[in-house]
């Protein structure tokens, strides 16, 4: 008998201002920045899994909309220092969703202790190009921001 698959699934907003910039936030355990979001709960579906992390992240209500990616990862994708050592941190199912905030809690973005350590509006290119993001979470904010844009249809990723 073959042994069934055991994986978890986590999900992230991707919110974007009017001039392309995008939040990200600065996660501690990883010293990178990364869209806010974070692993589903059980039986927890990834829309839900997204508006729930992402509203414990940012501390601001966010409005979920349309899937913009899907990215499967392995230990291949060394997410964070020793992730590999890690049994829940892979394999994983990680989906990237458009959502938006009102623009008057803007100001009022306030994030958790000890778990993320800043907030930042960053054009896209420059985070993705910088070093400032792991290079698995880079190719999903990219490929994100082509479908937002409409260059692409939704997009399904490896590591």
């Amino acid at each position: 008998m073959s042994e069934r698959a055991r994986f978890s699934a986590a999900a992230a907003a991707y919110i974007a201002q009017p001039d392309g910039r995008v939040l990200l936030v600065h996660h501690a355990k990883a010293d990178r920045w990364v869209l806010p979001g974070g692993k589903a709960e059980h039986n927890e579906p990834p829309l839900t899994t997204c508006r729930r992390e992402a509203e414990e992240e940012i501390g601001v209500p966010v409005r979920v909309g349309r899937l913009l990616t899907f990215n499967w990862l392995t230990p291949a994708a060394a997410l964070w220092p020793e992730a590999v050592d890690i049994d829940y941190a892979y394999p994983c199912h990680m989906l990237t969703f458009h959502a938006t905030i009102d623009p008057a809690d803007v100001e009022r973005i306030k994030l958790p202790a000890r778990e993320l350590l800043a907030y930042r509006w960053w054009d896209v290119d420059e985070a993705a190009a910088s070093g400032v993001m792991e290079q698995y979470n880079a190719r999903n904010l990219l490929a994100a921001t082509q479908v937002h844009r409409g260059e692409r249809p939704a997009a399904y990723l490896e590591a």
